[in-house]
């Protein structure tokens, strides 16, 4: 603008025309004072801007999410007795155990309370158990508990195991320490010990017709009499 002004100043010198040339001076500058100024931004022009920027997006998609986690949370609180459970996972990790159906609660009010801070969903749960977890006794005993809708069922599947393992027929040990033994367990159940030589693990599995329950307890190392001492002196449960 200031250019335009030095030569329209120069056309006058030019053409002969004298005077002040301040009136060219104020006309120029009523012109410039006549151009609408630049609106002020608003918050929501700054906001629309921001949100348009690769951090703007990142932050809100951060936020949203935030949000959505919260109300979740609030929802679970006021869900009474099926709001998720925190505990810890097998693995030795926090882990949150949700109760989706009445018979995982169920499950859950037969798991020894001393055991359930290390229980977590079920891995390899048998097949017609209606609620299975696994957990932990001292890190290193490996527990599941099998839910079933009824004592018949609950049986098959105890032979079921058996054949899993080459069990089949009675086990004629002395006892669940010295080995491969078969026999009552508490006058509610069967009690099964064994060592599987395939996969390296030393195993009891055991039932509660009051219950209808089926657990296992487990080591990687064979030792069977420790995995017994373990099991005895830790009350595995279930509880009825």
């Amino acid at each position: 603008m200031l250019c335009s002004v030095a030569l329209l100043l120069a056309c006058r010198r030019r053409s002969g025309v004298t005077g002040s040339h301040v009136p060219v001076v104020s006309w120029m500058m009523s012109r410039i004072s006549d151009q609408p100024p630049n609106p002020p931004r608003s918050n929501t022009d700054r906001l629309t801007a921001f949100l348009k920027s690769g951090t703007g997006l990142v932050t809100a998609v951060t936020a949203f999410a935030a949000a959505i986690a919260g109300l979740v949370a609030a929802v679970t609180q006021l869900g009474g007795g099926s709001a998720a459970t925190p505990s810890t996972a097998p693995g030795g990790g926090p882990t949150t155990v949700v109760f989706q159906s009445a018979a995982q609660r169920e499950l859950h009010s037969h798991v020894p309370r001393s055991i359930w801070p290390s229980c977590g969903p079920p891995v390899d749960p048998e097949e017609h158990a209606v609620a299975a977890f696994n957990c932990k006794y001292r890190e290193i005993v490996g527990l599941q508990y099998n839910l079933f809708a009824s004592s018949r069922e609950m049986d098959h599947s105890y032979a079921d195991v058996k054949r899993r393992y080459g069990l089949a027929g009675a086990l004629t040990g002395r006892s669940c320490a010295a080995g491969r033994f078969e026999g009552d367990f508490r006058g509610v159940g069967r009690l099964l010990c064994f060592v599987d030589d395939d996969g390296h693990v030393a195993a009891i599995v055991w039932t509660d017709r009051r219950v209808d329950i089926l657990s296992f307890a487990w080591r990687d190392d064979k030792d069977l009499p420790a995995l017994y001492d373990a099991w005895r002196a830790g009350n595995a449960g279930p509880d009825a």
